[in-house]
């Protein structure tokens, strides 16, 4: 559990909250036809028995890391325990689950369902999903065919998110700094109707000249759902003549960002 200081000016409005993370799972390999996956069963609300079932749902879940990340795709990889899931073209399903979560059994289930496709890795060293969007200013940009020649940071974000708004000052003077060299921003903002106002003015007080996608629920719900945005901020790095991702994340917040922008910088071959 955490509780944020309240004479802390960058945590002020979250001083009367409490957080907590459901740091519970039993984790593993399990292979499954000729395959073998990082594994993980979680019991979503710590419930002490991974059998439970809240509201017609069970409370825990399988997940089975499809695409070899390293992580668990909520999306993609996430596999309530008691439904039928199909792997590479079986269906299976799980029996046997102890309330400890010690002990089950993963059998092909006489049932059918549809595979789950693993999701797209969008980690430093894979492609960056492309796409068109409609900037405030009412022009059409394509990700990241617009941007030869540039390194690009893809950044959702919204005004209503604490720590992307602090963040902006420290994006707004690396842009200030480095935008002559080859940096470029593109914001995707995930602000509800009404707020292009809101918006606007926070552009013109923090100083972010970039271009923004907001306001057509088409365009962003499209390239949101298509990186699968669970959480904001979230970043990429992108070079812009090969499509591919520098960095993403944590690895380009707070003071990382402009050492790892100026390396990425040097590695792209400038346009006029």
């Amino acid at each position: 559990m955490h509780k944020f200081d309240k004479h802390d000016s960058r945590h002020a409005r979250l001083a009367d909250r409490l957080f907590c993370a459901a740091d519970y799972a039993r984790t593993g390999r399990l292979t499954l036809g000729d395959r073998s996956y990082e594994a993980m069963l979680f019991d979503q609300f710590v419930s002490g028995d991974f059998r439970k079932v809240e509201g017609g749902q069970p409370t825990s879940i399988l997940a089975l890391d499809l695409n070899g990340d390293g992580k668990f795709d909520r999306f993609h990889e996430y596999f309530p325990v008691n439904k039928p899931f199909n792997i590479c073209g079986v269906t299976y399903e799980i029996t046997g689950l102890t309330a400890s979560g010690r002990l089950f059994q993963i059998v092909k289930s006489a049932r059918t369902v549809g595979e789950s496709k693993p999701s797209p890795i969008l980690t430093a060293g894979h492609s960056a999903l492309s796409f068109t969007g409609r900037t405030t200013d009412g022009h059409e940009v394509n990700f990241p065919g617009d941007f030869k020649g540039k390194v690009v940071l893809l950044d959702f974000w919204a005004t209503t998110c604490g720590p992307c708004v602090i963040e902006m000052p420290s994006l707004a003077r690396a842009y200030k700094d480095l935008h002559p060299l080859g940096f470029e921003i593109l914001g995707v903002s995930l602000d509800e109707d009404g707020a292009g106002g809101k918006i606007a003015g926070l552009m013109r007080e923090l100083k972010m000249p970039w271009r923004q996608i907001y306001g057509d629920k088409d365009w962003c719900a499209e390239i949101t759902a298509k990186y699968e945005i669970v959480g904001i901020p979230q970043t990429f790095l992108v070079n812009g003549d090969t499509g591919m991702i520098l960095a993403e994340g944590q690895s380009i917040r707070g003071t990382n960002l402009v050492s790892v922008v100026q390396k990425a910088l040097k590695g792209v071959e400038m346009t006029p």
